[in-house]
């Protein structure tokens, strides 16, 4: 098999995925897909730093872990 064989299946696959987001997009708000979008940022970088290191899966998820962490919610008024 050489690389040209390899292209149009590629292509098939991108054109489907296309589709199926363009389906989606009139419900999927901005935030959303930013959120998305970060999340699976951060979750690459994660997994790369982690793993050209030579490091384990589980350091890779404690890093994840981390960089996704959300800020606790302040207190509310007591009543």
């Amino acid at each position: 098999m050489n690389g040209g064989e390899l292209a149009p299946v590629v292509g098939d696959t991108l054109s489907d995925l296309a589709f199926y987001l363009a389906i989606l997009a009139p419900v999927a708000n901005m935030a959303t897909v930013l959120g998305f979008a970060y999340f699976a940022l951060v979750a690459t970088v994660a997994m790369v730093a982690s793993f050209s290191r030579g490091e384990r899966s589980d350091n890779a998820y404690r890093v994840l872990k981390l960089l996704t962490k959300r800020k606790p919610e302040p207190p509310g008024p007591r009543t």
